[in-house]
């Protein structure tokens, strides 16, 4: 692809991952400040619609709705398959850094029904 260089693949993972985090952020913000069930789910159910966006608008333009040259632009992403990362190092990462998000949740949790 002519317009694809290193640093716009990096920077394109680096808004996912940014968009990630935000995802996490505000979720357990809600879930911790939720003082209804009704009120938690349909937060739950604003932000999925939200989330689910980006997903639309690539069927949209998959299925030829918006350009010519955008369906196969979203043609090709659709077909791109990347390759399987075999370190056990990262693989561990992973591990590790769902343990952190996990303390991290239970930590917020409990200074928040016992502290505030």
């Amino acid at each position: 692809e002519p317009g694809a260089t290193k640093g716009k693949y990096h920077f394109a993972n680096a808004m996912r991952f940014i968009d990630g985090l935000a995802f996490l952020f505000i979720n357990t913000t809600l879930l911790l400040q939720a003082t209804e069930v009704l009120g938690a789910f349909l937060n739950f159910a604003a932000l999925q619609f939200l989330s689910d966006i980006d997903n639309v608008a690539l069927s949209l333009a998959r299925d030829g709705y918006l350009s010519d040259s955008l369906e196969e632009v979203a043609g090709d992403v659709s077909l791109m398959k990347l390759p399987r990362n075999h370190n056990d190092t990262l693989q561990v990462l992973d591990s590790v850094a769902m343990a952190i998000i996990l303390l991290a949740m239970v930590i917020m949790y409990v200074l928040n029904v016992f502290v505030f």
